[in-house]
């Protein structure tokens, strides 16, 4: 294998349009392809433990596959190969090769390879971590409590393909991923009890929030993993596309920010929104609002300069959003039992 020139630019080290390479491997892997998509509207979603799939308008559209040994390649639904991410960009944008890597540099390429695993969900992972056993009975129960609490089914469905939720006995359980989509953090919501009891599962890393991909171009920052799944189903209830949201976990909000697949996301939006929690019903925004602004410094550091921003607050007399979509949902169907 030839080495690479000291004069040599990354640049000239991809591979062409054409499939063929310059001079040496490719320095993009499957996750700048996926920063791409997402930017662009699709949906990129794991679908067994050797493919992803990414869709556009609930359509399939590409494919990337993985090989047990580290390598990877995208192809079109139809079954044309395509090859690596810029090759990906170049075929989708219809553009040349030095275009398409300043589109992946617009979405943050990291310029170095990324391998997803190809372990199945319910293995071991890293720091002890390991995803509960979801069974029909437990993936029945957990559904329920969703419901009860005002979600609908369209959005579990959509979180679960994400591989951002799951469940367990008596708990929803709310997953968190680094850039390579190892499991890194996992969050118990128990509903045994009232009111229900929050955990975060021993040798979890919260700074890796939990992630609702969407519409890349809108972002939205939560608090909890249930007022997520509460503002997805709001905003498709009044016909609104499906934004990108990001879990903060409350008081890790600000060290989720440093994580470079978070960035990315932050630095791809066009507005983004903070979505605000009171700690008493009747608090007045204004004075919940000081508690986020230095989160919303940060974002805003991190941000476009063009791009909007603006906090968003529940109704005065809920504490969250996930409170008031809830107490909505009770007085629908008291209503239609009347």
């Amino acid at each position: 294998m030839s080495q690479r020139r000291p004069h040599q630019s990354k640049r000239e080290t991809v591979l062409s349009a054409t499939g063929s390479r310059t001079s040496e491997q490719s320095s993009t892997g499957p996750v700048d392809g996926i920063a791409y998509l997402r930017h662009r509207g699709y949906e990129v979603i794991r679908d067994n433990r050797y493919c992803l799939s990414a869709k556009r308008g609930g359509r399939e559209v590409y494919r990337c596959v993985f090989d047990p040994g580290g390598g990877y390649f995208w192809r079109h639904v139809n079954g044309t190969i395509i090859g690596d991410s810029i090759t990906l960009v170049c075929r989708e944008e219809q553009i040349g090769l030095r275009d398409a890597i300043d589109r992946l540099a617009l979405v943050g390429w990291s310029g170095r390879d990324h391998h997803l695993p190809v372990t199945a969900p319910n293995q071991r992972i890293s720091n002890g971590l390991r995803l509960p056993t979801d069974t029909e009975d437990t993936h029945r129960a957990g559904q329920r409590f969703l419901h009860d609490q005002g979600i609908s089914g369209a959005i579990m469905n959509h979180a679960e393909a994400q591989g951002a939720l799951s469940y367990a006995a008596r708990a929803v359980v709310f997953v968190g991923y680094n850039e390579a989509f190892d499991v890194r953090s996992v969050t118990w919501l128990h509903y045994a009890r009232t009111p229900v009891r929050k955990r975060i599962a021993r040798g979890s890393d919260v700074s890796y929030p939990t992630v609702l991909h969407g519409d890349a171009r809108l972002v939205w920052l939560v608090d909890e993993g249930l007022d997520g799944l509460a503002l997805l189903t709001t905003l498709r209830a009044i016909g609104l596309p499906l934004p990108t949201v990001i879990v903060t976990n409350a008081a890790a909000g600000r060290q989720v920010l440093w994580r470079q697949h978070v960035q990315i996301l932050i630095k791809s939006a066009a507005m983004i929104f903070v979505v605000g929690a009171r700690q008493t019903p009747t608090e007045p925004a204004d004075q919940a609002k000081i508690r986020y602004h230095p989160l919303h410094a940060l974002v805003r550091g991190l941000a476009k300069r063009y791009c909007q921003m603006t906090f968003w607050w529940p109704d005065r007399g809920f504490r969250s959003i996930a409170e008031q979509v809830a107490h909505n949902y009770r007085l629908r169907s008291s209503a239609r039992r009347l």
